[in-house]
């Protein structure tokens, strides 16, 4: 596979110039991330009774769309905080038309609990897609100076180096990440819990960072095996290309889908994974 510099010269126009963007609004943002962090004193809200938002989240937010808005003034976008839902429906209820468009999936702080506790693992997560399909990703991690590009048809890259997922083919050798739900219900509870216990009893061993993109992309370069967590498309749009660029598989431990957003971006049931235990971890976790 060659270094992302190399590839450069080969990409659709409408593919480079989207790249150039979406690194430019990624470094940006992490500059915001960084100076808040060494500044402190931001401000922290609540969303729900679990779900955190700084103003920084807000300040990353506002420096992405204002340069994707002068740079792709035509394209949409779905982001977090300022717009979670395209609000477009179908005659059937279910996230319709506006989706196909050029649209743009952001997250200026995937891990906004990290980032407020003083954590390292916290990334700004950007995808863009075609027809509903993440055909562009970058997950910049600015704490530990990492950066995982990817470009569908053209592969994956970390810090501009090519990168594949795990060979693994033994579930039991298995290193899998989860996350926890914002929804502390017990039903929701016992179920996550029902799932962590299947895959702690049948694997080598479970994380928990609390930053869905990083976790994708540690899958996409062979850190870990595989990662599943009931999420949303901001938190797995930009990470899905890199992993499956870099060979990994992306499935679903369950078929209860959101009405929100289509099936290309739904993240509910979300799982992506090492080709070599795809199938035996979705048996696992559906059982």
């Amino acid at each position: 596979m060659m270094t992302l510099n190399s590839q450069r010269t080969g990409l659709p126009t409408q593919i480079a110039q989207r790249l150039d963007t979406a690194e430019t609004a990624a470094a940006t943002a992490a500059k915001i991330l960084i100076a808040g962090r060494i500044k402190g004193g931001f401000s922290t809200s609540f969303k729900s009774p679990y779900d955190l938002v700084t103003s920084i989240d807000l300040a990353s937010e506002r420096a992405i769309l204002e340069i994707l808005k002068r740079e792709c003034p035509d394209d949409l976008i779905l982001s977090e905080e300022a717009s979670p839902t395209l609000g477009n429906r179908d005659q059937s209820g279910k996230s319709g038309a506006a989706y196909t468009a050029p649209l743009w999936v952001i997250d200026p702080i995937d891990g906004t609990m990290n980032y407020a506790h003083g954590l390292r693992e916290t990334a700004i997560s950007i995808a863009y897609c075609e027809q509903g399909i993440p055909v562009l990703g970058i997950v910049e991690c600015p704490f530990v100076q990492e950066t995982f590009i990817g470009i569908r048809g053209y592969g994956a890259w970390l810090n501009g180096e090519p990168i594949r997922a795990s060979v693994t083919t033994d579930i039991s050798h298995a290193l899998v990440a989860t996350g926890f739900p914002s929804q502390r219900d017990p039903q929701t509870l016992d179920k996550t819990l029902a799932r962590v216990r299947k895959v702690l009893t049948s694997c080598r061993d479970i994380r928990r960072a609390g930053a869905a993109s990083i976790d994708i992309c540690q899958v996409a370069c062979g850190r870990l095996t595989a990662f599943f967590e009931d999420i949303f498309p901001w938190d797995i749009a930009a990470g899905t290309v890199i992993a499956e660029e870099a060979g990994a598989i992306r499935g679903r431990f369950h078929d209860r889908l959101s009405d929100d957003y289509p099936a290309t971006l739904d993240a509910t049931g979300y799982m992506i994974s090492a080709p070599g235990i795809f199938t035996a971890l979705t048996e696992l976790i559906k059982k």
